[in-house]
Formats: structure tokens, sequence, C-alpha cells
């Protein structure tokens, strides 16, 4: 079974009440978000990058099909929640970096391989 999309529309509702004595509206406070003033959840940011950089899917390809899955997005949003996504790991991948440099034994794959093909 395929499905038709690997994407949703996930719509939040919130509870608004009016405080007896106040009147005043109170809201229930918003889901929290990855980035300010966007509306990607997580694991949208998650799957855009490792389409990207995992399985090679340009960006242009994921927009197709976001398209596809009738969901409306321009290249340029795409392309800013990539770089704000790359954004988030820089520290991740700084701490690795680190922690490689100070060991005290680099471990190698040193398995042979064949560099050209022999004749014959």
């Amino acid at each position: 079974v395929q499905k038709t999309s690997a994407y949703e529309v996930v719509i939040t509702k919130r509870q608004v009440v009016k405080h007896k004595i106040s009147k005043q509206l109170i809201t229930a406070p918003q889901p929290d978000r990855i980035f300010d003033s966007s509306v990607a959840d997580v694991s949208f940011i998650a799957g855009l990058l490792v389409n990207k950089f995992l399985y090679h899917l340009p960006l242009y390809r994921q927009h197709q099909q976001l398209s596809a899955a009738g969901i409306t997005l321009s290249r340029a949003t795409l392309t800013n929640l990539t770089k704000r996504g790359i954004e988030l790991l820089r520290p991740i991948v700084v701490e690795q970096l680190i922690s490689v440099l100070d060991s005290k034994v680099l471990a190698m794959d040193e398995t042979p391989i064949k560099a050209t093909r022999q004749p014959g």
C-alpha cells in the first residue's frame, strides 16, 4: 500500500474562554514552535534535511511533492527553513569535531579496496 502523500496539514484548535468577573478573553497557549513566526513542525524540518542531504532530493523536487500533496509553499520558504535547520545542527557538529580532535586515538577503517581495474 502506498499513501497518497507523506505530508499532513495539522490544524490546532485552541480553547478561548471568558473570565466571569473581568470579562477578559483567555486563550490557551500555542504549541511550541521550532522557529518563531513559522508554522513548520520539527518533523517537517527534519524530513526536509534528511531528504535533501541523505537522499539527495533537491528542494525543487520537494517543492513539487508538496504541491502535488496540495500544500502551497514558496521555494524561498523551503530554502530558508533548510538554512535555519542547518544552523540548529551547527553546535552539535562543533562539539563532535572537538570530541574527535581531543581523542587520544583516532580510528580509521583500513579495509583494502581496489583503486583501479586491472585489465585481463
